[in-house]
């Protein structure tokens, strides 16, 4: 079963807009089906993005959430999978299909299973604690993947947080793939950078996919010169390609090193209405809603191979 987060060390990277247009392309990639479904939680307690994102497609978020799916203790359920099926199981009963929001048909829309977040609302509400490393809530959340695992499922995607909150916390430490957003900006690189060298040491054997988004598709000038995204690609390159901590993986492919391509382009769509381009009618795409798609089933490719 892959298990795969979408991650960005600090908000403002197009994290859960990547999410939303290749989660598609990962269900047909990873072969999924009502009977071996893709489970995809949104982790972000502030900000939901991917919770707003469905619901504008049309999905139920109102019935469920992760908040409800950590109130109580389940564990006995979770030790006898070959007695249930997923339609009747405790947990997943309630997840919500969104097959249909990224295209699947009516039969296949229990391929897709989504778990919504509440925004603002901390995971324990009766004693309105907060969540936290270590804590009931954790285990708890642990106790899901396992039941995934036992039930087979195609894979299991987190669209976590930024930076070191909890929740993307527990997705890191169980996911084995890790999509990497980042901008090209300064701050991103190097933030990006300085996060990753301290968190491998606490990691091993994992994928990381670093992403560059919305690089700009227009030429840009500093102080009269026009920058060169070969250089920008070179910084990256040489940044990354050194961090080799308990045997994680750097994967670089998306940076396009002496490709034609440079990470996801700027969508000019995105500055005002997030879309799945996998929807809209290829007539109706513009060129770079065009170029992102291509760029979306290259980081596919990277997050479904060993």
């Amino acid at each position: 079963m892959k298990k795969i987060s979408y991650f960005s060390y600090k908000g403002g990277a197009g994290r859960s807009s990547i999410a939303y247009n290749t989660i598609p392309y990962l269900a047909k990639k990873l072969n999924a089906t009502p009977k071996r479904p893709i489970l995809v939680f949104d982790l972000d307690l502030d900000s939901a993005g991917l919770t707003f994102l469905l619901k504008k497609n049309g999905a139920d978020i109102e019935s469920y959430s992760l908040q409800d799916a950590l109130a109580s203790n389940f564990s006995k359920v979770l030790n006898h999978p070959s007695r249930i099926d997923i339609a009747h199981h405790a947990i997943f009963q309630h997840c919500i299909p969104v097959g249909k929001c990224f295209g699947l048909d009516n039969d296949s829309n229990s391929a897709i299973l989504f778990v919504p977040t509440k925004r603002d609302e901390g995971l324990n509400r009766e004693s309105n604690s907060n969540f936290a490393i270590g804590g009931v809530e954790e285990n708890r959340f642990k106790d899901i993947i396992r039941a995934c695992e036992q039930f087979d499922f195609a894979g299991v995607i987190f669209d976590t947080p930024a930076g070191n909150q909890a929740t993307a916390q527990w997705a890191l430490e169980l996911s084995d793939t890790v999509a990497t957003c980042m901008r090209i900006t300064y701050q991103f690189r190097i933030g990006t950078e300085e996060f990753l060298n301290n968190k491998l040491r606490n990691f091993s054997e994992k994928k990381f996919v670093i992403i560059p988004n919305a690089v700009p598709i227009d030429d840009i000038k500093i102080d009269g010169m026009s920058v060169s995204y070969d250089s920008i690609k070179k910084l990256i390159v040489d940044a990354f390609g050194e961090i080799e901590i308990n045997n994680n993986k750097v994967d670089l492919t998306m940076v396009g090193m002496d490709k034609d391509f440079f990470g996801v382009n700027e969508v000019k769509r995105f500055k005002i209405q997030e879309d799945i381009l996998f929807k809209i009618a290829p007539e109706k795409l513009s060129d770079d809603e065009k170029k992102a798609i291509v760029a979306y089933k290259l980081i596919v490719d990277c997050l479904a191979s060993e």
